[in-house]
């Protein structure tokens, strides 16, 4: 067979195939590719996890804070009781903490929370701490 008979052939079948319903391939997203969970309708311990190491834009605090860590309280009690700990690049002397609106930097996710200081760490960063007590 010439190439041309070969494509004309090739050519053919597609447009031959064009009309009809084919099977329906979709990606499948993993790991940090994952469409995240809503944290809105779902604040959950698991859900906050999957968001670990992400940046949050804070316009009361002025900067990003980013997730560090997600840390189980009192696992052997009903419900969910976990802390959440966020960073951000440098000590802030301005805002203490308070309620402030959270955006995740790439999905455009807002929700509110309640921010509490926790310091600076050893580099000299602020750490913002938010507490979670959910009953099952």
């Amino acid at each position: 067979m010439n190439k041309r008979d070969f494509i004309v052939g090739a050519c053919t079948t597609v447009a031959a195939g064009a009309g009809q319903a084919g099977p329906s391939i979709k990606p499948v997203a993993t790991g940090r590719l994952a469409r995240r969970p809503d944290l809105l309708a779902n604040p959950g311990l698991a859900q906050w996890q999957r968001y670990a190491g992400d940046r949050f834009l804070s316009p009361q605090a002025g900067r990003q804070l980013v997730l560090r860590a997600v840390e189980q309280r009192h696992a052997d009690l009903p419900g969910e009781q976990f802390t959440l700990m966020f960073t951000s690049d440098r000590a802030d002397v301005a805002w203490r903490g308070g309620f402030t609106t959270l955006a995740h930097k790439s999905s455009g996710q807002q929700l509110p929370l309640f921010l509490q200081d926790a310091g600076p760490d050893v580099a000299g960063n602020s750490l913002w701490r938010a507490e979670f007590s959910r009953l099952a």
